[in-house]
């Protein structure tokens, strides 16, 4: 693993990683959407804009995990049906 230094907030960072591309935009989309909370609330402190980054981020991830396990229920519902038709078919071709 390589050490990359990244800045976010106007801080700068000393991070672990294989992949140094993937870390800089991470670390950049991080440092945009710190911006955008503090320039909306004004907030002045970078540990409270830090937080409401995080918990954004957070939900975000969870909306999009929950999208995804909705599509995946959907899918096995359409694939079960799928096959107990394609049995049926089999039984009827294999009793004719």
């Amino acid at each position: 693993m390589k050490t990359i230094q990244v800045t976010i907030g106007g801080k700068e960072y000393h991070l672990r990683s294989s992949d140094e591309a993937k870390l800089r935009t991470v670390a950049s989309v991080v440092d945009q959407r710190l911006q955008e909370i503090r320039t909306k609330l004004n907030a002045p402190s970078t540990m409270s804009a830090l937080l409401l980054t995080t918990l954004n981020a957070v939900e975000k991830e969870m909306d999009v995990s929950a999208e995804h396990s909705a599509g995946q229920a959907v899918l096995l519902q359409e694939l079960s049906a799928m096959a107990e038709f394609l049995n049926d078919r089999m039984d009827r071709v294999l009793s004719a």
